[in-house]
């Protein structure tokens, strides 16, 4: 079994910037697929409810074990 190397911090922040280059690029070649992927995205993490609409709460009481 391998185990997976973790980045540095460094790494880590180099990867997000070639991401966001890339997708920069995309935005400005084809800004229609970059908005789906992003939409996608947002929907994903639970900042757009299922419609797209942003959520009015992003993290509930619930998450923390308040409820």
């Amino acid at each position: 079994m391998r185990t997976a190397a973790i980045p540095t911090t460094e790494e880590s922040i180099r990867m997000m910037q070639d991401y966001l280059e890339e997708f920069r690029e995309l935005k400005r070649k084809n800004p229609e697929k970059a908005k789906n992927i992003a939409q996608k995205e947002l929907i994903e993490i639970g900042v757009l409810d299922e419609q797209g609409n942003p959520k009015e709460n992003i993290v509930t009481g619930h998450f923390f074990g308040w409820d």
